[in-house]
């Protein structure tokens, strides 16, 4: 089924409301990462629709102390203020963010970064602990007097597609926070091509594609007219056609 313009709206509502809420401590000179994560919490938990509310900043960007946080509850080695509440297991779980800085699998948090506006992640699956979620993301970037400080998001479950669990020893995961679902890779398509494609189809800018796959716009473009050469199009709606 559709989703409906004003579910989608209501959906970037809240993410703007968590947004400011954040914004709201730090005016206020709150620096401490327990009352930020607490309001994470308690947000997640006042919201039945949300799975996850999650917050990333950049090195030191918070309280200036990652070095201190390296590798404590809900930090990875670097110590940044990472942290992740999630119910996709029934209990309200903290974890850090994870691939945050990757290029392709990082991209729900270097679009925002680059762009500075609020943006929404088509469907994907994305692993929570034990279970493998198919979710929808709002993220708002966090802009203090007009520099990327790092940005807040929500991930919702969308019920279109039954959650995963995984099994111990015998399931792989993969780390990234979206496992991208599309059409079978064209077969005349190179590995480069067939991921510019993938995002091509998901609507991305060349400008996105690039910031995914960690190359140039301008490399994005060549790639794109042999792509279209291969498929015999013009242009990239008749590119997306083609595979339908």
């Amino acid at each position: 089924m559709p989703v409906s313009s004003r579910e989608i709206l209501g959906k970037q509502l809240l993410v703007k409301k968590l947004a400011d809420v954040i914004l709201g401590l730090h005016s206020a000179g709150i620096r401490d990462r327990r009352v930020y994560s607490e309001m994470l919490l308690g947000f997640l938990e006042a919201h039945p629709r949300i799975l996850c509310a999650w917050t990333v900043w950049e090195p030191d960007a918070l309280d200036g102390r990652d070095v201190e946080y390296a590798n404590t509850i809900g930090h990875d080695s670097t110590g940044r203020f990472i942290h992740s509440w999630h119910r996709a297991e029934g209990s309200p779980m903290l974890i850090p963010a994870i691939c945050y800085e990757t290029p392709e699998e990082g991209h729900w948090y270097l679009i925002p970064k680059l762009r500075r506006v609020t943006c929404r992640l088509e469907p994907a699956y994305y692993p929570f602990g034990s279970v493998i979620e198919w979710i929808t993301t709002d993220i708002s970037p966090i802009l203090i007097e007009g520099l990327f400080y790092g940005a807040v998001g929500i991930d919702f479950r969308e019920t279109s597609r039954p959650p995963i669990t995984i099994r111990p020893g015998r399931d792989s995961l993969s780390h990234s926070r979206t496992m991208p679902i599309g059409h079978e890779p064209l077969e005349n398509l190179s590995p480069r091509e067939r991921g510019v494609f993938h995002w091509l189809g998901q609507g991305k800018t060349n400008e996105e594609i690039g910031i995914i796959l960690g190359i140039s716009h301008h490399t994005v473009k060549n790639h794109l007219e042999r792509i279209y050469q291969k498929l015999g199009v013009n242009n990239r709606c008749e590119a997306v056609l083609s595979s339908l």
